[in-house]
């Protein structure tokens, strides 16, 4: 979708003289490098200054310009909010906002990266009109409107995934500000917006199965790790009794003989069954508290990630050849799609060590993270420092045998 916002901003460059783009950090080698070429007066790129790029837009409107803000997603609206709403939106300015890898597009590079909340802001501004158009083709549409308007400021959310094209045989055209028919039926109404309408393209996109897998997701990157926790002992722990609500063993239990540590461990190389099954009984809502976010933002940067492939090349050409679903998906697809997950994965070990701490709060454990939260709040310097070396050398190991799993799960980068 970023190419084809980029060639069709540049078709309109070519039509209309008055159409600029101010780019943020965007290099002009990749999908702009056409435009950079051939109008290089009118490509302006002001660095990290994300509010500076607004600022321009903003003097060239007023000036009768037709100027495009150009950045990653979480940079075009978040960082210079006060100048959107101000510069842009106050005055009515014919600006177009793109935010480029809307959503977790952007996943590899951690939360800083994830523009989940855009719309909800640009939504909130009087004035600011907002454009998701769902597929390339959508993409062309709404660029060729932004650079003709003259009605106010727009934010057009955009993907980089290498989105396929599904509405190039919709039943209706593409008009700003309606609701588009794609398909003629009587059974079922199918309400979407954006690029997680891509999400359909995955490889069973229909079944009962996926789709509870998908509102699970979506449902567990939005749950506070504590938040859920305290649910967890209401429910499972308060009210149903099904687990304990707190500690490592039971009152009645006694501690297995000290090992490794690891009550779980020490039970098993000790022979104590009794004490090994109350450890694990108390591990369960701990554990379910730290893994449910994580599998949840897992589970959406794997569908995404396999969404992806799905739609290259060589796998059209593999089932035009008659290669079997099974054999194309975990000999193929699979491999090509690991690399994102590999990362997150990674990139999630920290943060289930900054979780830890709040979890074993919630459920009385003494453990590291129960240590660390005793030394915030005594102001125990030499102990926090402590720690966070532990974290910061545990993250930096993690992370050193991700980079060292790439070159095993992808031949192109042991070849490199």
């Amino acid at each position: 979708m970023r190419n084809t916002f980029s060639e069709a901003l540049y078709q309109a460059a070519s039509a209309n003289p008055d159409v600029y783009i101010v780019v943020a950090d965007i290099s002009p080698v990749g999908s702009m490098e056409k435009f950079s070429k051939q109008y290089p007066e009118r490509f302006i790129n002001v660095g990290v200054a994300e509010q500076s790029m607004i600022g321009i837009c903003a003097g060239l409107a007023l000036k009768g310009c037709q100027p495009f803000a150009y950045t990653i997603a979480t940079f075009a609206l978040y960082r210079p909010f006060e100048m959107v709403r101000d510069d842009l939106c106050y005055q009515n300015l014919p600006v177009t906002v793109v935010g480029m890898g809307a959503g977790i597009i952007y996943s590899t590079l951690g939360g800083t990266h994830h523009t989940q909340e855009d719309i909800a802001i640009a939504g909130a501004i009087p004035n600011m009109q907002i454009i998701a158009p769902c597929d390339p083709a959508e993409c062309t549409q709404a660029t060729r409107y932004c650079a003709a308007q003259k009605k106010g400021p727009i934010y057009l959310r955009i993907g980089k995934a290498g989105e396929p094209n599904y509405t190039d045989k919709a039943v209706d055209p593409w008009v700003f500000g309606k609701l588009r028919r794609l398909r003629r039926g009587s059974d079922v109404a199918i309400l979407t917006y954006g690029v997680i309408a891509g999400m359909a393209q995955a490889w069973w996109p229909r079944k009962a199965g996926t789709r509870l897998l998908r509102g699970t997701s979506i449902l567990g990157t939005a749950l506070p790790v504590f938040w859920f926790a305290i649910i967890l002992q209401l429910v499972f722990a308060a009210r149903l009794n099904w687990f304990p609500i707190e500690g490592r063993l039971g009152a009645d239990t006694l501690p297995p003989p000290h090992l490794t540590g690891f009550y779980t461990v020490d039970a098993l190389l000790s022979g104590q069954w009794s004490a090994f099954g109350d450890a694990v009984i108390h591990l369960v809502l701990p554990v379910l508290s730290l893994v449910a976010w994580m599998f949840a933002l897992t589970s959406r940067v794997a569908e995404r990630s396999f969404a992806t492939e799905l739609t290259r090349p060589y796998v059209q050409t593999a089932v035009a050849r008659g290669v079997s679903s099974s054999r194309l998906l975990w000999r193929h697809v699979l491999r090509n799609a690991l690399n994102p997950i590999i990362t997150m994965l990674g990139l999630q070990f920290g943060w289930l060590l900054a979780g830890t701490i709040l979890v074993e709060v919630v459920f009385s454990w003494g453990g590291l993270g129960s240590v660390m939260y005793t030394a915030l709040q005594n102001f125990d310097y030499p102990m926090i420092e402590a720690i966070t070396l532990v974290i910061t050398v545990a993250f930096v190991v993690v992370n050193l045998v991700v980079d060292l799993l790439y070159p095993v799960v992808d031949p192109r980068i042991r070849r490199q």
